[in-house]
């Protein structure tokens, strides 16, 4: 194994009942009389199934565990499945983590145990080491995928839920991740993702757009929501281009930033533009007055296919 300082982890627990060291291993994984399998893996390019309830599969992926952070390492290319309810994943980097069951729960980027960003002397984007590259699907019910809220602690991953009720929290600073849900009733947060897609109806989205910091550089200069379900609730606060249907309940997008409503115009196709200031306070050149927005304000259509402002916007629904 490798020289590890199991004390560090967050991963590591009395319950855990497996360790994976070999490379390219692969593993059914099946728990004790008393308890489903709790799995801790080290292995590069390693595969573990679980068709148990409550199964826990953690995968290798800080270097705050390692006695010399220096030489971190962490096992990358894994394929983590799981078919039972109840499943707690935790994804390795450069992984692929599919929970097909219901209740399933990721927490990615969670094995740094205290609030340490990944912040070295210099604060360049190019000598960091942090999760990234790694792809969390859920196809059950009530789905919940989080990212850790610490400093680029997760970056260019992949967040994709297809069930109903889905929660998706990505806490990473400007984490250029992308997320995807098609199932109904997701609630979907984000501090950085590059994009969104959602197909399924009455989502609920707050998109924000947060740098590390004021000296290192923000990875998403602009962001892309779609949302194609009905009733749908939208709100960004950065440059976005966002495109709903004409019946959500209510959109708000930030500066310098465009709103699409898809529309249906004698029985054709339409799309209404619409369009906020920019930094500067100035709207882009060639719109009428009608295509004037504000960031600060809701806003949605009408009966007519006017918009209209939103004065107290339901965000518990």
């Amino acid at each position: 194994m490798k020289n590890v300082d199991f004390t560090k982890s967050a991963y590591i627990f009395d319950s855990t009942n497996i360790f994976l060291s070999n490379d390219n291993a692969r593993l059914t994984a099946i728990g004790t009389d008393d308890a489903p399998a709790h799995v801790y893996s080290q292995s590069n390019n390693a595969k573990i199934v679980s068709f148990e309830d409550g199964v826990r599969l953690y995968g290798d992926a800080s270097e705050t565990i390692y006695e010399n952070p220096l030489e971190f390492k962490p096992a990358i290319n894994n394929t983590f499945v799981t078919l039972g309810e109840n499943a707690t994943i935790c994804p390795g980097n450069k992984s692929v983590n599919c929970a097909l069951g219901n209740s399933s729960t990721f927490y990615t980027g969670y094995e740094l145990l205290n609030p340490q960003s990944l912040v070295n002397e210099t604060n360049s984007y190019d000598s960091y080491q942090f999760l990234e590259d790694t792809v969390c699907f859920a196809s059950g019910e009530n789905a919940v995928i989080y990212t850790a809220y610490y400093d680029y602690c997760v970056v260019n991953t992949q967040l994709i839920s297809t069930g109903k009720n889905a929660s998706i929290n990505d806490e990473s600073p400007a984490s250029n991740n992308i997320i995807v849900s098609t199932g109904n009733g997701a609630s979907i947060s984000s501090n950085g993702c590059r994009v969104l897609f959602s197909t399924g109806d009455d989502i609920s989205a707050d998109i924000k757009n947060n740098a590390l910091s004021s000296e290192a550089m923000d990875l998403v200069e602009h962001q892309t929501v779609i949302s194609l379900g009905k009733t749908s609730h939208i709100s960004t606060d950065n440059k976005s281009s966002v495109i709903v249907q004409e019946d959500a309940q209510w959109i708000k997008v930030g500066i310098n930033s465009m709103l699409g409503i898809m529309t249906m115009t004698n029985n054709r196709p339409n799309m209404l533009l619409f369009f906020t200031q920019d930094e500067e306070g100035e709207y882009p050149e060639n719109i009428s007055e009608s295509q004037k927005i504000s960031y600060e304000n809701y806003y949605r259509l009408n009966e007519n296919k006017e918009l209209v402002t939103v004065s107290a916007p339901n965000h518990n629904s």
